[in-house]
């Protein structure tokens, strides 16, 4: 994520505290995560798009809850996300 927000400034704030939050969350499941996240929806087995920024930026997330590990496979603009296909994206910008 540091490298996207050096190249997009404005993604810093919003990434940091996505990246906070989800520090401290103790979800064990997919709607644990889009109950307590508004901008956030599920796209398949313990994947997760999330909306950043107002709208400006997609994070991409593949959560492997069995061992509590988050894995980012995107972090790009919207224009960015509209060229990929979120089910099967493995890229960090």
């Amino acid at each position: 994520m540091v490298k996207f927000w050096e190249k997009h400034p404005t993604a810093k704030s919003p990434l940091e505290e996505w990246y906070n939050y989800v520090k401290r969350a103790n979800w064990n499941n997919l709607n644990d995560i889009t109950e307590s996240i508004s901008n956030s929806r599920s796209i398949q087995e313990e994947r997760v798009i999330f909306k950043i920024g107002g709208n400006n930026f997609r994070l991409i997330v593949q959560f492997k809850f069995s061992i509590s590990a988050v894995y980012i496979v995107f972090v790009g603009t919207h224009a960015e996300y509209d060229k990929i296909d979120p089910k099967t994206v493995f890229k960090v910008n």
